[in-house]
């Protein structure tokens, strides 16, 4: 006797990390960024360069430039799938008084 058993894996897992909210100056938390998943197996781990472990997150940043934010996702089975955000933070601006 054969028994046939059909066997479905989940969609590839993608990840979308983007910027919700720029940085105005350095040293406001007013930048958030977030990553999104699609397909892989539920039950996500978020994982960012920075050390959060949350989907979404508020940014704040002591020093002007360009930070790269990485976020690694692990699904149920231990898949994963890796993006990077850009984030650029100016310089407070100066006033002159003569």
């Amino acid at each position: 006797m054969n028994i046939s058993v059909p066997l479905t894996q989940p969609e590839e897992m993608n990840v979308s990390a983007t910027i919700l909210d720029e940085i105005d100056c350095f040293g406001n938390n007013s930048g958030k960024i977030k990553a999104d998943v699609t397909g892989g197996n539920n039950s996500y781990n978020y994982q960012w360069n920075n050390g959060s472990t949350s989907q979404s997150q508020t940014l704040i940043l002591g020093n002007a430039g360009t930070t790269i934010f990485t976020v690694t996702i692990l699904d149920k089975n231990s898949c994963s799938a890796t993006d990077s955000v850009i984030v650029n933070v100016n310089n407070n601006p100066t006033i002159s008084v003569s």
